[in-house]
């Protein structure tokens, strides 16, 4: 009869003979331990312990196996506290060793939030990036680190571009984040300024720095519709229409000059630079809104005898939901569309 040592609780050094039946019953376990690690996937699909788990716990930790039958051996050993213990340790194990795999599969998920943070990161930057600017190096240095962040922003600005706009609320949390930040870098403002002054560096980085400037202002409506607030929207339509306002009056002032010299106002706006009316005529022939400089639109051929009522300028869109057009007797006049778009087709 073949004898196989066992460690038995009541005797744990003490040998038996098992009688045949039971030497069967092991060494059925133990086969089921050999068949491989295939068989323990399919055994535990249901999430219970697998034959090949308890053939594995009976080799390593020499588990008594009973008098009963294979089924109720089998059960018995599944509910035995050492093996419970055992692959609780290896599923801990194994759990630790997976922790970190499926964060890397999960992309991360854009919001409004950390997209403004990332926006205030690269805003940052910039700034540090210009004072950063020492000589003529460190300045074309600073060139493409400029190049480098609108790039970053013009992409933040795209997949900020493909989420919902939130609610009003949110919106005014999201703006207070911008301000703060704003604010945070107001030390760097004093810093900026010299670097922008000092003849060395500016020549290089100031192109730089416009080119940024306008690549922003292609942005300006995606970074509004989430992170302004629609009372900081209408507060700034204000200050649009009354600097397209300023603009236009300042215009009048050169076209009723230049009708009293010339005996009517020019043919084109660009006469009043070629002539020396002015020299920054660029600077009031337009306005901005929405991040964008828009040109007024002149209707020539009239003089300073038409009827006062006649338009000679007016904004081609609104601004801020009100047209803006400069009478002849050199008042600005604001409108609501429904008064507005009848008056410019009127022109056509």
């Amino acid at each position: 009869m073949l004898i196989i040592p066992v460690n038995w609780n009541k005797a744990p050094t003490r040998n038996k003979l098992l009688p045949m039946k039971t030497i069967i019953k092991l060494a059925a376990v133990c086969a089921i331990f050999l068949i491989g690690a295939g068989c323990q996937e399919k055994n535990t699909a249901g999430g219970g312990i697998s034959t090949f788990a308890v053939g594995e716990a009976v080799k390593q930790l020499d588990i008594p196996i009973g008098e009963g039958s294979y089924k109720e051996e089998l059960e018995r050993l599944k509910k035995s506290e050492e093996l419970q213990d055992f692959l609780g340790k290896k599923k801990d194990a194994g759990a630790e060793a997976k922790t970190e795999a499926p964060a890397a599969k999960v992309a991360k998920q854009d919001t409004v939030d950390s997209l403004t943070d990332e926006l205030i990161v690269q805003l940052n930057h910039f700034g540090e990036a210009i004072v950063s600017a020492k000589d003529k190096a460190s300045a074309e240095e600073a060139v493409k680190k400029l190049n480098g962040i609108g790039d970053e922003i013009a992409a933040i600005a795209a997949r900020l571009n493909k989420l919902e706009t939130l609610s009003e609320q949110e919106i005014e949390r999201i703006e207070e984040k911008m301000l703060s930040a704003d604010k945070a870098r107001n030390h760097m403002e004093g810093a900026m300024q010299a670097v922008m002054f000092d003849e060395k560096v500016s020549g290089i980085i100031a192109p730089a720095v416009g080119e940024f400037a306008a690549r922003m202002k292609e942005h300006q409506a995606i970074f509004d519709r989430h992170t302004v607030s629609a009372k900081r929207l209408e507060q700034r339509d204000k200050a649009y229409r009354a600097a397209a306002i300023n603009n236009l009056k300042q215009m009048y002032l050169l076209l009723f000059e230049y009708d009293q010299k010339e005996g009517a106002y020019p043919d084109r706006l660009e006469l009043l630079q070629e002539k020396g009316y002015t020299v920054a005529l660029a600077s009031i022939d337009s306005y901005w809104v929405d991040g964008k400089k828009v040109k007024f639109v002149y209707r020539q051929g009239f003089s300073s005898k038409s009827s006062a009522e006649t338009v000679l300028m007016y904004t081609p869109g609104l601004i801020g939901g009100q047209g803006v057009c400069l009478l002849n007797d050199g008042s600005v006049k604001t409108m609501p569309w429904e008064e507005f778009k009848p008056l410019i087709e009127s022109f056509k």
